[in-house]
């Protein structure tokens, strides 16, 4: 008799035991890094090569995030699956248990069979217990599975994103030195639909917050070129809220189209402007002082006087 009762005792500490199985922890999210800004449009054939080693660092980071983050998923994903394989057949082998003990008990006729069926309605009772937590771990697995599916995908239209705005980069360079002929028109044109479909899809994506904001800052320089100053003003405004790395260019560029504005129109609001948003700039980064006084966008403008003494 003592031997069952030992029995039954190791079986209990087996339940209890299993109950104490941990579920893994959510991997983190890695935040990509900020990039720093193009240089200005005068430094374009320098810029092509920075370009290009700027846009691959990042690729390489995106992918290596990707790797990184789809092993420790999988890895959870494992351990939890086996976890959940472990307690099945702690059950299975308690079931088993029951089974025979209650098959001996019946056999032989003992007194405390009443004891074994209240031994065993409890054991049952803890059985859903279990059930539950089998239910909860799977449940974990799956939410990891749909986590890792999701990282995989945005990192995916990141990293194409990513690709696009290279490319767009690249040809708004190669645009810059010809924009005041009127045949750049149809370039224009096509460089405002590429930067207005990286506008659309990155627009809210996690982690593309930089291109959305540089989408936008080319958005404006394209409808200045244009003569649509309402627009450039605008989308450069907009590309300036959405600016979480503080990027002195994004202000830099309102007071362009503000300054290109004034030489049109010769509109006292629109001095106001280019005075308020290259005050900002120069706050944000005192090269934009630099940059003011060689850029052509600023001829005429940077001799007014107030203008003059911000420089």
């Amino acid at each position: 008799m003592s031997r069952v009762i030992a029995c039954i005792a190791v079986m209990m500490c087996l339940i209890f035991g299993a109950l104490a199985v941990a579920a893994p922890a959510t991997p983190p999210v890695a935040t990509s890094a900020a990039t720093p800004p193009p240089s200005p449009p005068q430094a374009a054939a320098e810029l092509k090569s920075e370009l290009a080693a700027q846009e691959q660092r990042s690729l390489d980071f995106y992918k290596e995030l990707v790797k990184e983050q789809e092993e420790v998923a999988k890895k959870a994903i494992e351990a939890s699956a086996a976890s959940v394989e472990r307690i099945k057949d702690l059950m299975e082998m308690i079931s088993a248990l029951l089974i025979a003990v209650g098959g001996v008990f019946t056999f032989f006729g003992i007194r405390e069979f009443r004891q074994f069926s209240a031994l065993k309605r409890k054991i049952l009772a803890d059985k859903d217990k279990i059930d539950q937590a089998v239910e909860k771990a799977e449940k974990h697995v799956l939410a990891l599975e749909a986590n890792l599916a999701s990282h995989t995908q945005r990192s995916l239209a990141i990293h194409n994103l990513m690709i696009d705005l290279a490319a767009t980069r690249f040809k708004y360079l190669l645009y810059l030195p010809k924009r005041a002929d009127p045949s750049s028109k149809t370039e224009r044109d096509k460089l405002i639909q590429e930067a207005r479909k990286i506008e659309t899809e990155s627009q809210g994506l996690p982690g593309a917050e930089r291109m959305y904001s540089w989408s936008l800052a080319q958005l404006g320089a394209l409808y200045a070129d244009d003569q649509n100053f309402e627009k450039a003003l605008d989308y450069g405004k907009l590309s300036y809220d959405n600016n979480p790395q503080k990027y002195m260019d994004r202000a830099y560029n309102v007071s362009c189209s503000a300054s290109r504005a004034w030489r049109a129109t010769r509109k006292p609001a629109m001095l106001d402007t280019c005075e308020e948003w290259l005050r900002k700039a120069i706050d944000l980064d005192v090269r934009a002082k630099e940059l003011a006084r060689a850029d052509e966008d600023f001829d005429e403008t940077r001799e007014q006087p107030r203008i003059k003494a911000l420089l």
